[in-house]
Protein backbone atom coordinates (compact mmCIF):
# COMPACT_ATOMS: atom_id res chain seq x y z
CA UNK A 1 0.00 0.00 0.00
CA UNK A 2 1.59 3.31 -0.83
CA UNK A 3 -0.11 5.39 1.56
CA UNK A 4 0.48 5.56 5.52
CA UNK A 5 -1.93 3.66 8.24
CA UNK A 6 -1.99 3.20 11.67
CA UNK A 7 -2.99 -0.13 13.69
CA UNK A 8 -4.65 1.27 16.86
CA UNK A 9 -5.32 -1.60 19.80
CA UNK A 10 -6.33 -2.00 23.59
CA UNK A 11 -6.86 -4.54 25.88
CA UNK A 12 -9.16 -4.19 28.84
CA UNK A 13 -8.52 -0.33 28.96
CA UNK A 14 -5.04 -1.11 30.61
CA UNK A 15 -2.85 -1.58 27.36
CA UNK A 16 -2.49 0.66 24.46
CA UNK A 17 -0.62 -0.01 21.39
CA UNK A 18 0.03 1.34 17.97
CA UNK A 19 1.76 0.20 15.10
CA UNK A 20 2.77 3.38 12.50
CA UNK A 21 3.49 1.94 8.79
CA UNK A 22 4.03 4.05 5.64
CA UNK A 23 4.25 2.10 2.23
CA UNK A 24 4.01 -1.21 3.66
CA UNK A 25 6.83 -0.77 5.86
CA UNK A 26 6.51 -0.63 10.22
CA UNK A 27 8.09 2.86 10.91
CA UNK A 28 6.86 3.18 14.59
CA UNK A 29 5.25 1.28 17.15
CA UNK A 30 4.40 2.14 20.75
CA UNK A 31 3.32 0.37 23.87
CA UNK A 32 1.79 1.58 26.86
CA UNK A 33 2.93 -0.70 29.29
CA UNK A 34 5.16 -3.41 28.20
CA UNK A 35 5.41 -5.42 31.18
CA UNK A 36 1.58 -5.65 31.91
CA UNK A 37 1.48 -9.74 31.32
CA UNK A 38 5.08 -10.30 33.34
CA UNK A 39 6.14 -7.24 34.92
CA UNK A 40 3.82 -4.55 35.65
CA UNK A 41 4.93 -1.30 36.20
CA UNK A 42 7.69 -0.53 33.42
CA UNK A 43 7.01 2.29 31.45
CA UNK A 44 5.97 2.98 28.24
CA UNK A 45 8.08 2.38 25.33
CA UNK A 46 8.00 3.39 21.87
CA UNK A 47 6.16 6.17 20.81
CA UNK A 48 8.61 8.60 18.09
CA UNK A 49 6.68 11.58 18.06
CA UNK A 50 8.81 13.54 15.59
CA UNK A 51 8.12 10.56 13.28
CA UNK A 52 4.47 10.43 14.51
CA UNK A 53 3.88 13.96 14.05
CA UNK A 54 4.16 14.12 10.41
CA UNK A 55 0.94 12.17 10.14
CA UNK A 56 -0.75 14.13 12.62
CA UNK A 57 -3.31 17.32 12.18
CA UNK A 58 -2.02 20.60 11.21
CA UNK A 59 -0.90 22.21 14.86
CA UNK A 60 -0.19 19.04 16.35
CA UNK A 61 3.37 19.76 18.76
CA UNK A 62 5.65 17.01 19.32
CA UNK A 63 5.07 17.95 23.03
CA UNK A 64 1.04 17.48 22.58
CA UNK A 65 2.09 13.79 21.10
CA UNK A 66 4.65 13.09 24.09
CA UNK A 67 2.07 14.70 26.75
CA UNK A 68 -0.43 11.73 24.99
CA UNK A 69 1.90 8.78 24.69
CA UNK A 70 4.00 9.51 27.71
CA UNK A 71 1.99 11.08 30.61
CA UNK A 72 4.02 12.92 33.63
CA UNK A 73 0.36 14.36 35.08
CA UNK A 74 -2.03 12.29 37.43
CA UNK A 75 -4.65 10.84 35.56
CA UNK A 76 -6.42 10.34 39.01
CA UNK A 77 -4.57 10.55 42.25
CA UNK A 78 -6.69 7.49 44.15
CA UNK A 79 -8.35 3.89 42.82
CA UNK A 80 -11.46 5.34 43.92
CA UNK A 81 -10.87 8.65 41.41
CA UNK A 82 -10.00 6.43 38.35
CA UNK A 83 -13.33 3.82 38.98
CA UNK A 84 -15.49 7.26 39.61
CA UNK A 85 -14.09 8.17 36.39
CA UNK A 86 -14.49 5.22 35.03
CA UNK A 87 -18.29 4.65 35.72
CA UNK A 88 -18.53 8.24 34.31
CA UNK A 89 -17.12 7.17 31.09
CA UNK A 90 -18.52 4.24 30.83
CA UNK A 91 -21.45 3.57 32.01
CA UNK A 92 -22.54 -0.44 32.95
CA UNK A 93 -18.71 -1.42 33.07
CA UNK A 94 -18.61 -2.56 36.24
CA UNK A 95 -22.38 -4.28 36.28
CA UNK A 96 -21.15 -5.78 32.92
CA UNK A 97 -17.46 -7.14 34.53
CA UNK A 98 -17.99 -7.11 38.29
CA UNK A 99 -14.44 -8.52 38.48
CA UNK A 100 -12.85 -4.81 36.66
CA UNK A 101 -13.24 -2.75 40.29
CA UNK A 102 -11.30 -5.42 42.85
CA UNK A 103 -9.13 -5.86 39.45
CA UNK A 104 -8.13 -2.30 39.41
CA UNK A 105 -7.57 -2.19 43.03
CA UNK A 106 -5.33 -4.91 43.13
CA UNK A 107 -3.35 -2.91 40.28
CA UNK A 108 -3.03 -0.25 42.33
CA UNK A 109 -2.07 -1.73 45.51
CA UNK A 110 0.61 -3.99 43.66
CA UNK A 111 2.00 -0.85 41.12
CA UNK A 112 2.17 0.90 44.89
CA UNK A 113 3.98 -1.86 46.23
CA UNK A 114 6.53 -2.13 43.83
CA UNK A 115 7.11 1.22 43.20
CA UNK A 116 7.24 2.57 46.55
CA UNK A 117 4.89 5.33 45.77
CA UNK A 118 2.13 6.07 47.42
CA UNK A 119 0.28 7.60 44.83
CA UNK A 120 0.54 5.12 41.87
CA UNK A 121 -1.85 6.62 39.98
CA UNK A 122 0.52 9.03 38.86
CA UNK A 123 1.88 6.29 36.42
CA UNK A 124 -1.87 4.72 35.32
CA UNK A 125 -3.04 5.86 32.33
CA UNK A 126 -6.78 4.64 30.94
CA UNK A 127 -5.58 3.25 27.43
CA UNK A 128 -8.66 4.50 25.96
CA UNK A 129 -7.62 7.46 27.34
CA UNK A 130 -4.23 7.71 24.94
CA UNK A 131 -5.84 6.13 22.10
CA UNK A 132 -8.59 8.52 21.94
CA UNK A 133 -5.75 11.80 22.27
CA UNK A 134 -3.66 9.84 19.81
CA UNK A 135 -6.33 9.90 17.62
CA UNK A 136 -7.66 13.19 17.56
CA UNK A 137 -4.49 14.24 17.10
CA UNK A 138 -4.28 12.19 13.97
CA UNK A 139 -7.51 12.90 12.03
CA UNK A 140 -9.21 9.73 13.40
CA UNK A 141 -12.03 9.41 15.06
CA UNK A 142 -12.01 7.92 18.12
CA UNK A 143 -15.16 6.10 18.27
CA UNK A 144 -14.40 4.27 15.11
CA UNK A 145 -11.08 3.69 16.55
CA UNK A 146 -12.03 1.95 19.39
CA UNK A 147 -14.51 0.11 17.59
CA UNK A 148 -13.77 -3.79 17.88
CA UNK A 149 -14.86 -6.31 15.14
CA UNK A 150 -17.43 -7.79 17.65
CA UNK A 151 -18.65 -4.13 18.57
CA UNK A 152 -18.93 -3.37 14.31
CA UNK A 153 -20.01 -6.73 13.01
CA UNK A 154 -22.98 -6.16 15.41
CA UNK A 155 -23.50 -2.73 14.43
CA UNK A 156 -22.95 -0.82 17.90
CA UNK A 157 -20.61 1.90 16.90
CA UNK A 158 -21.10 4.75 14.82
CA UNK A 159 -19.11 4.28 11.85
CA UNK A 160 -19.71 7.22 9.45
CA UNK A 161 -16.63 8.11 7.36
CA UNK A 162 -14.47 4.69 8.12
CA UNK A 163 -12.99 3.87 4.65
CA UNK A 164 -12.50 0.06 4.22
CA UNK A 165 -8.87 -0.40 2.46
CA UNK A 166 -8.28 -3.33 0.04
CA UNK A 167 -5.20 -2.98 -2.45
CA UNK A 168 -5.39 -0.03 -4.10
CA UNK A 169 -9.51 -0.15 -3.72
CA UNK A 170 -10.93 2.26 -1.23
CA UNK A 171 -14.61 2.31 -0.34
CA UNK A 172 -17.02 3.32 2.36
CA UNK A 173 -16.88 0.62 5.00
CA UNK A 174 -20.06 -1.18 6.07
CA UNK A 175 -20.40 -3.70 8.10
CA UNK A 176 -22.61 -6.59 7.33
CA UNK A 177 -26.06 -7.12 9.29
Amino acid sequence: MACPAIRLSIYDSDVFWYVLYDRGEVIDAYDSAPGYFNSPGQAPQGGNVERLQRYSVNGTTVQDLDAILHPKLKTGSTADELIARLRQGQPGLFENHPEKEAEIRRQFAELGAKTGEPEPARYYALADDLMHGLAGKLGVDPTAANGSYRYISQGDNDLTGLLLVEGDKVSPFKPAR
